[in-house]
C-alpha cells in the first residue's frame, strides 16, 4: 500500500488568470506621455481579452444547461454531467439529483486504478512489470475484470487502494468499495479532478510519462467499447462502465477527453454518470445525446 502523505493539491479550473509582464528597453528616452498611452493599450487589450473570454464562458454556459435540461427532461434515470473546457477555462455542470449524490462507478473506475498503479510506481512502492502493463492494457482496453482484480488485490494491497488517489486528488465524493471495486461510488465533479490530472497536468500529481502511459490506453479501447462521450467527437480517449445494478436496472457511466484537431477545436474532459435505467441500450443512448449536445455546442 503506498505510503499516505498529506499534499496541498490545488485545482484551478473554474480560474482564469491573465498576466502580462512588460519589458521595455530603449537606448533613448520616451516620453511620459508615449509610456503611459502604451500602458493604457496594454491593459485595454487584456480588459477586452478577459471580457471576451467571460462572455463566452457565460455563452456556452447558458447553452449547455438549455441542451442538457432537455435531454434530462426525456428520463427516469439519475443523470449527472461536468465537463471542463479548456478554451474558457471554465467548468460547467448539472444533475437532476444533488451534484454531491455519488453513483456506482462499475468500470469507469478501472482509470482510478490506473492512476494508482502509476502514482505507486512513481513512488518507488511498486515496479511497474511487463506483467502489470500487459493486465493494465487489457483492464483499460478491453475492460477485462479479471485484469483489474489481479491488480488491486495483487499488486495495489486490495479493493480500496483507489481510495489513495481519492484523498490526494480531494474527491471528497467517491468511496471505495472494500467488497466489490465495480461498486466503488464516485460524482461526475470528482472524475474530472482526475481526467484533469490526467490531461491537463492538474496538480502536477503524475509525471509526464505516466500520463503519457494512461492517454494511450484510453486512446486504444476496443471499438466495440468506445461509444459514450466520443459521440461527436473526431479524436478522442474514453472508458466506460457499464453494469446490471441488483434492481435489474443499468448503470452507464463514460468518462475521458475530447481532443482538439485544429486550433478552433473544443478541447475538454466530460464525466457523464447514469444509473436507474431500464435497460443497457437506453442507457447509452442518454449518455450519447447528452455528449453529442455537449460536443455541437463547444464547437459552435
Amino acid at each position: 500500500m503506498r505510503h499516505r502523505q498529506k499534499r496541498l493539491l490545488f485545482l484551478t479550473t473554474t480560474m482564469m488568470i491573465f498576466t502580462v509582464f512588460i519589458y521595455h528597453h530603449q537606448t533613448q528616452a520616451t516620453s511620459t506621455s508615449n509610456t503611459t498611452s502604451s500602458s493604457s493599450t496594454i491593459k485595454a487589450t487584456v480588459s477586452k481579452l478577459t471580457s471576451t473570454k467571460s462572455t463566452t464562458a457565460t455563452k456556452k454556459a447558458t447553452q449547455l444547461k438549455t441542451a442538457w435540461q432537455k435531454v434530462m427532461a426525456t428520463t427516469d434515470s439519475r443523470v449527472e454531467i461536468a465537463i471542463y473546457d479548456k478554451n474558457t477555462n471554465q467548468t460547467y455542470q448539472l444533475a437532476n439529483v444533488s451534484t454531491t449524490t455519488a453513483i456506482k462507478t462499475a468500470s469507469i473506475v478501472k482509470v482510478s486504478v490506473l492512476t494508482e498503479l502509476l502514482k505507486q510506481n512513481m513512488t518507488g512502492d511498486l515496479t511497474l512489470t511487463s506483467t502489470d502493463e500487459a493486465y493494465a492494457k487489457q483492464m483499460i482496453a478491453e475492460s477485462d475484470n479479471d485484469a483489474t482484480t489481479y491488480l488491486l488485490s495483487q499488486r495495489l494491497g486490495g479493493y480500496t487502494a483507489t481510495q489513495a488517489v481519492f484523498d490526494d486528488l480531494h474527491m471528497t465524493h467517491s468511496t471505495a468499495n472494500a467488497d466489490a471495486w465495480g461498486y466503488t461510488t464516485t460524482t461526475a465533479t470528482d472524475q474530472l479532478k482526475l481526467l484533469n490530472t490526467i490531461y491537463y497536468n492538474a496538480n502536477h500529481y503524475l509525471a509526464t510519462n505516466s500520463r503519457t502511459y494512461a492517454k494511450n490506453l484510453m486512446a486504444s479501447v476496443d471499438t466495440s467499447q468506445d461509444w459514450g462521450i466520443s459521440a461527436g467527437a473526431t479524436s478522442y480517449q474514453v472508458k466506460n462502465g457499464w453494469l446490471n445494478d441488483t434492481d435489474g436496472t443499468w448503470i452507464i457511466n463514460s468518462i475521458g477527453h475530447i481532443s482538439a484537431t485544429t486550433d478552433r477545436d473544443a478541447d475538454y474532459t466530460i464525466a457523464i454518470l447514469t444509473d436507474q435505467n431500464s435497460s443497457e441500450s437506453s442507457g447509452i443512448a442518454l449518455v450519447e445525446k447528452l455528449a453529442q449536445a455537449t460536443n455541437t455546442i463547444l464547437n459552435d
